[in-house]
């Protein structure tokens, strides 16, 4: 079965209008247009029927460490609790990284298996693309 639109959703929900093929989906996902798609973007699949296959994000995203290395990471903690200390306004600052109310030693394990989420940028569109469509062919059962 042949998906015959895709639609891509935003946090802002951008894009009202279906696209003819994945490749042009999720041109519109990394374009300037999109709004925080790293962290909200959808790609669906609609078939006929009105039958739908939800894309997972993980062909379109990709995890990294927040930081590189311990020392990375206990600087910023050092500079974010200093910060929250001065002004108690900032408490929430960096909460998703580290809780500041935390022992440090629990704030560093936190903030070194941290991960941000980003578009996947080091595979072009097109492999993107050919990936996502080998993925619905082989997942066809997904559909709903």
């Amino acid at each position: 079965m042949k998906a015959f639109a895709y639609r891509v959703f935003d946090l802002r929900d951008r894009f009202d209008s279906p696209f003819s093929t994945v490749l042009e989906a999720l041109e519109a996902l990394y374009s300037e247009r999109a709004y925080m798609p790293e962290e909200s973007g959808e790609l669906v699949a609609y078939f006929s029927g009105n039958r739908q296959l939800n894309v997972p994000s993980e062909f379109f995203t990709i995890r990294k460490p927040r930081f590189n290395n311990e020392e990375e990471a206990i600087e910023w903690l050092n500079k974010r609790n200093k910060a929250v200390e001065a002004d108690n306004r900032r408490l929430l600052m960096g909460i998703v990284v580290a809780n500041p109310g935390d022992p440090f030693g629990k704030q560093l394990a936190d903030a070194m298996s941290f991960k941000d989420v980003e578009l996947n940028r080091e595979k072009t569109l097109e492999r993107i693309s050919e990936e996502i469509e080998v993925w619905i062919e082989g997942n066809q059962h997904l559909i709903t």
